[in-house]
């Protein structure tokens, strides 16, 4: 039976989209202007250059969650392509888990919003039949009305995690 799985895979081609990407910078790079930061008291700007030393605690902390985060919800959807009905319970986890990271200040608006579309999209899901050919679309439509704050969030989480947190750029991007 073909069609439970490629509507679960377009499901989870979805939620790759606000999920997996955002967690941990993607494969693009971002400009190097979003990742350098001004002080405008001192009139100071300064970039996270290459080959620095590691980031600091929160950023490190929020990088090893993020990319852990990615990594195992990753295997879990793969692992979900094959068992429609764990795909509404995979993203309330994983709804659960973004939302106790705490993100960097600079990114703290972007990542709650990321992090109430990865809800939206396990909320949705639980209503869903992942059996249906349109398992997909539905899914997709749930963050409709989202889509234009959660593009802009999603650059800007990826062009921050891409300059502050090594390796970044090997997340996987489906």
């Amino acid at each position: 039976m073909r069609a439970p799985t490629t509507a679960v895979r377009a499901a989870l081609s979805a939620a790759a989209a606000a999920v997996l990407l955002t967690a941990c910078g993607g494969s693009g790079g971002g400009s190097a202007a979003a990742g350098s930061s001004s002080d405008s008291s001192t009139g100071t700007t300064s970039s996270p250059a290459a080959g620095t030393s590691a980031p600091d605690g929160d950023i490190a902390a929020w990088c090893n969650s993020a990319v852990a985060l990615s990594t195992d919800l990753s295997a879990t959807l793969k692992a979900a392509s094959s068992a429609p009905t764990q795909v509404a319970p995979i993203l309330q986890k994983a709804a659960d888990q973004y939302g106790e990271v705490k993100a960097p200040a600079a990114i703290a608006q972007d990542w709650g919003v990321v992090v109430g579309a990865v809800q939206t999209l396990a909320t949705a899901a639980q209503t869903i039949d992942f059996t249906s050919p349109d398992a997909g679309k539905q899914l997709a439509a749930s963050i409709g009305a989202q889509r234009g704050a959660l593009d802009t969030a999603t650059t800007n989480v990826q062009t921050y995690a891409n300059a502050n947190c090594p390796g970044a750029s090997a997340a996987p991007t489906s």
